[in-house]
């Protein structure tokens, strides 16, 4: 299946718009550097009868065509919901960085989570960063997830890269896997959350470069399909 999303590389030498055929899509998952953080949000899932996984960090393969940059996306029903993760992107031999948001069905993932994932694509930013440009202060960087729950906007998520597992393990674990290669694509995990699970209608991320000041914020609506007429 050929897939392309259109996306802009803002460099420090310009902007430039770009047609990325996405070829090889791989989410993971459990990365946090710090194991106390991978356990909370087991025992968080296990609350919603989600069960833990069998390996640490996971890799969850999905279909080529599970990346958006659309602002709506349709659900089946309230309880999906969204997770700041920050996406890798190998293009003609070089890495990009954007954040995304890895959408869930979560009654689903009681049955299985590979399948919860490959229901809703995960959404990304349209702005992407060379990575050989933040390389060097990348655990600095930001990011920020917000709910917007009947009206009020909630923030979610709060964290930086240096939460989740460092950059040379990304490149490295693609190169075993054999997807270091054009038009690979990979969601690194995500970090802890404020409180509950929050379901909402809108989701909003963003992330930020403290050293070289520029942003990129992003975001969806939800639109829950009528039931189903059986």
């Amino acid at each position: 299946m050929n897939h392309r999303i259109q996306l802009t590389i803002d460099s420090l030498e310009g902007k430039k718009d770009i047609s990325f055929e996405v070829k090889k899509i791989i989410n993971g998952g459990h990365s946090a550097r710090d194991k106390s953080s991978v356990q909370a949000h087991i025992k968080e899932m296990e609350k919603i009868k989600i069960p833990g996984p069998k390996n640490i960090p996971t890799f969850i393969p999905l279909s080529n065509n599970m990346i958006t940059t659309e602002s709506t996306i349709q659900v089946q029903h309230e309880k999906t919901n969204g997770e700041i993760e920050f996406m890798l992107l190998q293009k003609e031999g070089e890495w990009y960085v954007t954040i995304g948001s890895d959408h869930s069905d979560r009654d689903l993932a009681t049955y299985s989570i590979p399948a919860s994932k490959q229901v809703y694509p995960n959404i990304i930013a349209p702005i992407v960063w060379p990575v050989n440009e933040v390389v060097n202060h990348w655990d600095e960087i930001e990011m920020k997830l917000w709910v917007v729950v009947n009206g009020e906007k909630e923030l979610y998520q709060n964290g930086k890269f240096e939460e989740i597992l460092p950059l040379n393990f990304w490149i490295r674990k693609m190169e075993e896997l054999n997807l270091n290669k054009h038009g690979s694509a990979v969601m690194a995990g995500t970090i802890q959350t404020k409180g509950e699970l929050k379901y909402g209608e809108r989701i909003e991320f963003e992330m930020n470069d403290p050293v070289l000041k520029r942003k990129i914020h992003s975001f969806y609506d939800l639109f829950i399909l009528m039931p189903a007429i059986e």
